[in-house]
C-alpha cells in the first residue's frame, strides 16, 4: 500500500487536497471520481521523509481540533462505526497535516489499536485533554460525549485566544504610531528648529 498526494476539484471548483492510501495511482482516480470531483494532480509520496516535511511545515490548529471534535461526535452518533468516522473525517477536513494524521490513526486502529492509542502517537498535535478524553470515552462506552467536552474546550481556548489578540492589537497600534512621531520630529521638526535658532544667533534653549 503506497501514499498518494493529491489535488482535485469539486463541482464549485473548490480545489480539495488530501492524501490517500491506495495500492496504485489508479485506485486514487477511482476515489476522486467516485465523490463526483476532477482529479488535478496525484504524486506518489515515496520516502517517509515527504511526511516529515508536511509535519514540520504544517500545523494543526484549535479550530482544526474543535471542528474534529465536533464533526466526529456528530458521525458517531449517527451510527457510523469507528473507521468508517475517520474516514469521512479525512475526506472532510481542508487541513493536509491533520489529513494524514487522521489516515494514520484510521490504519492504526484497523490493526487493532484503541483510539486513544493511535491518538498518542500523534501527541505533537493532538493535546494531552483530547488524548485523555478519548481514552475515558472508551472506557465509558461514551465517546461522542467525551468529544463534545473537548469541543466545548477548545472553543473556550479560541475565544479567549481572540480577545487576548484584541486586547493587544491597540497598544501594539500605539505604540506604532508614537515612534512614527518620534521619527518624524527627529528627522523633520527638530532639524528645522536648529536651523531657526542657528540663522536667528539665538542659543537654544537649555
Amino acid at each position: 500500500m503506497a501514499k498518494f498526494q493529491y489535488k482535485a476539484k469539486n463541482m464549485s471548483g473548490k480545489v480539495i487536497e488530501g492524501i490517500y492510501d491506495a495500492p496504485n495511482r489508479q485506485n486514487v482516480i477511482d476515489m476522486i471520481k467516485d465523490k463526483a470531483f476532477y482529479p488535478v494532480e496525484i504524486k506518489e509520496i515515496t520516502e517517509s521523509k515527504d511526511i516529515k516535511e508536511l509535519d514540520a511545515f504544517a500545523k494543526v490548529k484549535t479550530k482544526d481540533l474543535m471542528v474534529f471534535c465536533r464533526q466526529f461526535s456528530g458521525i458517531l452518533k449517527a451510527g457510523v462505526t469507528l473507521v468508517q468516522a475517520l474516514k469521512m473525517l479525512s475526506e472532510q477536513t481542508e487541513n493536509p497535516l491533520l489529513r494524514n494524521i487522521i489516515t494514520e490513526v484510521s490504519s492504526d486502529i484497523q490493526k487493532g489499536s484503541s483510539l486513544s492509542e493511535a491518538m498518542s502517537k500523534h501527541s505533537k498535535h493532538f493535546p494531552p485533554i483530547l488524548i485523555h478524553m478519548a481514552n475515558a470515552g472508551e472506557i465509558s462506552g461514551n465517546l461522542e460525549d467525551a468529544l463534545d467536552t473537548v469541543a466545548i474546550h477548545f472553543e473556550k481556548n479560541e475565544k479567549i485566544r481572540k480577545k487576548v489578540k484584541g486586547a493587544m492589537t491597540y497598544p501594539v497600534i500605539v505604540l506604532i504610531v508614537a515612534v512614527i512621531v518620534v521619527i518624524i520630529l527627529l528627522t523633520f521638526v527638530v532639524p528645522k528648529f536648529t536651523d531657526i535658532f542657528a540663522n536667528s544667533d539665538t542659543a537654544l534653549p537649555g
